[in-house]
């Protein structure tokens, strides 16, 4: 058997090129205010591949970037004054080297910045005395009201902290709604930042609910009178000329994040001069930002008991003892909720509660910081 043996081969080497490098930014000359956070983004390609990327501040190595370009990283700029002297170089992967010429940032005082623009509801009217809060990225708070018109205009920002976030609140019909920008947003050095409108939502989790009034008989009821309440809130409305009844925005929580409050409805309604009473005996669970069925409540002739009625007093004190002032305090029965607020001294009375509608209970809440 024989063997066959193989001729000569050309290997051709080819010289490595030299990897490329651009500074995108920031760019030479540009001006950054004091104590800002600086940008850099470092482009560049190799015929082989880069190894890494390193940023040179002021002659010597800041930050060292590996990975794939672009390169992104940032660096604070000095006090007021002095320059911010950049340059960036590359590294391929058989150690060739390129850098950049060396490019010189001013650094000036802050400019400082202007925020305005209008809050307005739901339906876009505006709302005068809006609380208004800016808040840099390392935590300084600016605070100031919407004028008559809605319009505000909050200055002196600083804008080397960061970006800004913008939050606006009010008390609409004893309900607080909310609105703004808590993700952060860029400004303008030394100009205004203007946000356009800034509309209020209800800040409360809540549902719309629907469902169906029919008398003992199973026909349909119009214009009963529809109560929902939970342990804070209760609201009203009538039924439509089916029997229907809809409560557009029904607040299922005392607050975001806080556990689901359970619904009750109840009703009344003149049938023929007699009264009509009745209730959705089980807790109505809500579904959260959806719409929730309550069912049928079905009104029957009510049987007139004897009530001497009751009155329920008491106080309300925060944790060092001392009386609330304003404090909401609820009173609940199976058919409906009655309200006051407490007065100087933390004290409450209301009188004339039913005492044949089932068991008492009480609730008290007070509204600090946009908070219940």
């Amino acid at each position: 058997v024989g063997s066959a043996t193989a001729g000569p081969r050309t290997v051709t080497w080819v010289a490595d090129e030299p990897p490329e490098v651009l500074l995108v930014e920031p760019v030479d000359g540009q001006e950054v205010a004091e104590g800002s956070t600086v940008r850099v983004t470092i482009a560049g390609g190799d015929d082989v591949g880069l190894d890494r990327a390193v940023l040179l501040r002021g002659g010597a190595v800041f930050r060292t970037l590996l990975g794939e370009p672009p390169f992104e990283t940032t660096v604070p700029a000095p006090p007021a004054g002095g320059d911010l002297r950049l340059q960036a170089r590359v590294r391929d992967t058989v150690g060739h080297e390129v850098s950049t010429p060396e490019i010189t940032l001013v650094v000036i005082p802050d400019p400082l910045t202007t925020v305005s623009g209008r809050v307005v509801d739901e339906s876009l009217q505006p709302v005068a005395g809006a609380d208004l809060e800016v808040m840099t990225g390392f935590g300084s708070v600016f605070s100031g009201l919407s004028l008559a018109d809605g319009t505000f205009v909050v200055t002196d920002l600083p804008t080397n902290e960061g970006e800004l976030s913008f939050t606006a609140r009010a008390l609409l019909g004893g309900e607080l709604f909310r609105g703004g920008y808590p993700s952060g947003f860029e400004t303008i050095p030394g100009g205004v930042t203007e946000l356009g409108d800034t509309v209020l939502r209800f800040a409360r989790p809540a549902t719309r609910l629907v469902g169906q009034v029919t008398d003992d008989l199973g026909a349909s009821l119009s214009g009963a009178t529809v109560r929902v309440h939970n342990r804070f809130d209760l609201l009203e409305t009538t039924s439509d000329a089916s029997g229907g009844f809809l409560f557009p925005r029904v607040p299922v929580a005392a607050e975001v994040g806080s556990a689901l409050l359970d619904l009750f409805v109840s009703g009344t309604a003149d049938v023929g001069g007699t009264l009509y009473r009745g209730r959705i005996a089980a807790p109505i669970a809500p579904i959260e930002g959806g719409e929730t069925d309550a069912g049928t409540l079905v009104l029957a002739p009510d049987p007139g008991l004897p009530d001497p009625l009751t009155t329920a007093v008491g106080f309300v004190f925060d944790e060092a003892g001392e009386g609330m002032v304003g404090a909401e305090v609820n009173i609940l029965t199976d058919f409906d909720l009655f309200r006051t607020t407490t007065l100087a001294d933390g004290s409450f009375s209301v009188p004339d509660l039913p005492t044949v509608d089932g068991d008492l209970f009480a609730t008290v809440s007070i509204l600090i910081g946009g908070f219940r």
